[in-house]
């Protein structure tokens, strides 16, 4: 019907908004974010590595010793101040309260720390068994200036297939050499005489821990049956 001469004209519709489809299979179960970020995690002490961390036993702790902050938009964590422990520092080591056999996990990073004295890491670990029976997958890790590496480590023999690896781009080995030659072996077993450090494919140059800093951005590790 045509409008009454001297009317404004009607609106155009409204147009149809749909969501973005979502990739199937996936669906989010947790999320860690704003000031409520560190509430689904335990925070350990143990320190399979005796290095200089003094891992506080608590988020009360790690607050009130400035190593976590949260904020509406990032949270924190970071070595603090000087321990009663001699040569090592206040810090937190966290892992999830939940576990799940199939994930895909995603870290939004903007800082990560670096130099000497830092061995920082992103890592997936199995539960209900000892290390390494349960395996464990480091999506980011390195010590010090070394560059990072992507590794697992497993306590049965485990190899990987090479070609499959390497489907879509060169991943060497970064442990080759460290295993005596073997590559993508992620048995591991550590001892004096011991020589199998698990593998770790990783595209080359590996990335300095101040090169991640520098770059801003997302990690991502995807746990399937194949």
């Amino acid at each position: 019907t045509p409008a009454p001469p001297g009317s404004a004209p009607a609106p155009a519709p409204a147009p149809v908004v749909t969501e973005p489809p979502t990739q199937a299979g996936y669906s989010l179960d947790w999320a860690a974010k704003g000031t409520d970020f560190f509430e689904g995690f335990d925070f350990l002490t143990s320190d399979g590595n005796h290095g200089a961390s003094h891992f506080l036993p608590s988020l009360t702790h790690a607050k009130d010793s400035g190593v976590v902050e949260t904020y509406a938009s990032h949270a924190i964590l970071r070595s603090g101040q000087r321990s009663e422990y001699a040569h090592k520092r206040q810090t937190a080591k966290i892992g999830t309260k939940k576990s799940w056999k199939h994930f895909l996990a995603v870290m939004k990073y903007s800082h990560v720390p670096y130099g000497c004295g830092v061995w920082p890491a992103f890592f997936t670990l199995g539960v209900g068994t000892r290390w390494p029976m349960g395996g464990e997958m480091d999506i980011l890790e390195y010590v010090n200036d070394a560059g990072s590496m992507t590794s697992f480590h497993t306590g049965k023999q485990c190899k990987l297939d090479a070609a499959e690896v390497n489907r879509f781009r060169p991943m060497p080995d970064a442990n080759t050499e460290a295993n005596n030659g073997s590559a993508y072996d992620c048995h591991t077993a550590y001892c004096d005489t011991c020589t199998s450090l698990g593998c770790a494919p990783n595209v080359l140059p590996l990335h300095t821990g101040r090169q991640w800093a520098e770059q801003p951005g997302v990690l991502a590790g995807h746990g399937a049956d194949r």
